[in-house]
């Protein structure tokens, strides 16, 4: 079954204003994230969830858990998984080699990847991610989001943005140097909503964070992605309904919230060449 992110994200071109006065104007002044958030009060967009037709929350949780345990399963193997794993995530996505890179680590991982409750309800994530699974299906743009999600739990474990960081002219043409060549390989529809969520994590870097670390079916959720979707309106051109997939969308804002780590910080990946490099650097940091 197809499913994707609300129709109703408008295109947004892919380009910074040249000054931070010109961003879209907040809604809400700056926030601290922190603590249990709450539903915003008197909200500007109304968040609708997609029609039961086209989305099947049960589906999409199963597909959810099996995707992020075949993604614990990548970021934890040896120098040529590791290798792998860099073609997925840092790969240009919708290009033959990126995948066949993800379908190839689907398979994989495939053996930790689907657990007992997915095997029971009938649902084999093998096979359904095919060379265009990245592009085009449900489970394919999951398993995307949680080999990133689980890239930057791994590698940048506290990884902390801020606005400032991301209006900073340097870090905007880093990004934009290597994301203008990379974006114009993605479908339409991709591009369109990773320009959207470019934007979000732009505006509310620590809000982003947030929902990548959280559990989407988790009812604390929710109220992150509100307040996500509240603070950056100029991004989704001032709305005042949304049908949200929460899945896809943490997805989408993982992919921007990694590709603006990767400009901060002046790097290509995050991803180190052997996991043991890792672990003694994590080793380090207690001591």
């Amino acid at each position: 079954m197809r499913r994707f992110l609300p129709a109703l994200l408008p295109s947004l071109v892919f380009a910074f204003p040249a000054t931070a006065q010109e961003s879209p104007p907040s809604t809400n002044p700056d926030i601290v994230v922190s603590g249990r958030l709450s539903m915003p009060q008197n909200p500007q967009t109304t968040i609708l969830p997609p029609p039961a037709v086209i989305f099947d929350v049960e589906s999409a949780t199963l597909f959810e858990d099996a995707s992020r345990r075949a993604a614990m399963c990548a970021t934890r193997g040896g120098p040529r998984r590791l290798a792998q794993l860099r073609d997925v995530v840092d790969g240009v996505f919708a290009t033959p080699r990126q995948e066949r890179a993800q379908d190839r680590m689907v398979w994989t991982t495939s053996t930790c990847g689907e657990g007992a409750a997915v095997r029971a309800h009938g649902v084999s994530m093998v096979g359904q991610v095919n060379v265009r699974a990245d592009s085009a299906s449900y489970p394919g743009i999951l398993y995307r989001g949680a080999f990133i999600i689980e890239t930057l739990r791994a590698f940048a474990p506290n990884l902390a943005l801020t606005r400032e960081q991301l209006a900073d002219p340097v870090v905007q043409q880093r990004f934009l140097m290597r994301e203008d060549a990379r974006a114009s390989k993605r479908l339409p529809n991709d591009l369109r909503f990773f320009r959207t969520t470019i934007c979000m994590v732009r505006e509310q870097p620590e809000l982003a964070i947030r929902l990548v670390q959280t559990n989407p079916v988790e009812q604390s959720t929710a109220a992150v992605q509100a307040h996500l979707i509240e603070r950056t309106r100029g991004c989704t051109g001032y709305q005042k309904q949304l049908v949200v997939d929460p899945f896809q969308l943490r997805a989408f804002v993982a992919d921007a919230l990694y590709r603006w780590t990767l400009a901060v910080r002046d790097v290509d990946t995050l991803i180190p060449t052997q996991r043991a490099s890792v672990d003694r650097n994590k080793a380090r940091s207690v001591n």
